[in-house]
């Protein structure tokens, strides 16, 4: 499915991809990984586009975090793929400024198992925060999402499924990422960390309140997995 997104998105004139978490493909090593990873950089070199990975829960950060990143803090997975450091920033020609963080809390964290197939990294920490700064930002890309009432109600559907421990550490990752998305007060957030669809705008408490639209995009291969974002609108296209 990677590879036939990015064959959609080439085919538009996309030459900047974004993966919003859960990228997995650095994961536990191997030739059968080494061959995907070049099979998604053939694609990329085809359509002319590079991939910039935000990372999310489900990823492999022993190995992530041992490769070595470039002066611009950016992380070289393969050719044309790059994990971003949390805080990261930039800005389009247009002049619109887009940030990145990283990470969450992993509900089923009491089913995995440390250094296989749960990283204590996937959390998002104060370094983290302190590496964002609180400079405004006009796109926050990110796994994790900010709790609104609708999200909330949504999740709460199947609570019941996580013990209090779980549903307590899914909780304060969520806070950690509310404090992030509370400090850069922007336009649009875009994450991807709850498996489902959900698209609601709303008004937040920051340092002055502010209107933010918060979409999740679904889980890779359904339905509103894959969208086009204009940089200089904000306005997003889904690709169903």
């Amino acid at each position: 499915m990677t590879r036939n997104a990015i064959k959609v998105l080439g085919a538009r004139g996309i030459t900047e991809v974004h993966f919003l978490g859960d990228f997995g493909f650095v994961w536990s090593g191997g030739p059968k990984e080494d061959r995907v990873l070049r099979m998604i950089d053939d694609v990329l070199e085809k359509v002319g586009a590079v991939a910039l990975v935000t990372g999310g829960n489900h990823e492999n950060y022993d190995r992530l975090l041992a490769i070595e990143p470039d002066a611009n803090g950016l992380r070289w997975l393969s050719g044309r793929v790059a994990l971003l450091p949390r805080g990261w920033r930039a800005t389009t020609p247009s002049g619109t400024s887009i940030a990145s963080m990283g990470g969450a809390n992993s509900i089923d964290r009491s089913r995995r198992k440390i250094g296989v197939s749960w990283w204590q990294q996937e959390q998002i920490t104060e370094s983290d925060l302190e590496s964002l700064g609180t400079e405004h930002a006009d796109i926050l890309l990110a796994h994790d999402s900010p709790p609104t009432q609708s999200l909330n109600d949504r999740l709460r559907s199947n609570a019941a499924m996580w013990s209090p421990a779980d549903l307590a550490y899914a909780d304060a990752g969520q806070d950690m990422f509310l404090r992030a998305f509370l400090a850069t007060t922007p336009r649009l957030a875009v994450g991807g960390h709850y498996h489902l669809f959900h698209d609601v705008t709303g008004r937040f408490p920051g340092k002055q309140e502010f209107e933010a639209r918060v979409v999740v995009l679904d889980a890779d291969g359904k339905a509103n997995s894959l969208a086009i974002l204009d940089t200089s609108s904000l306005e997003m296209e889904l690709l169903n």
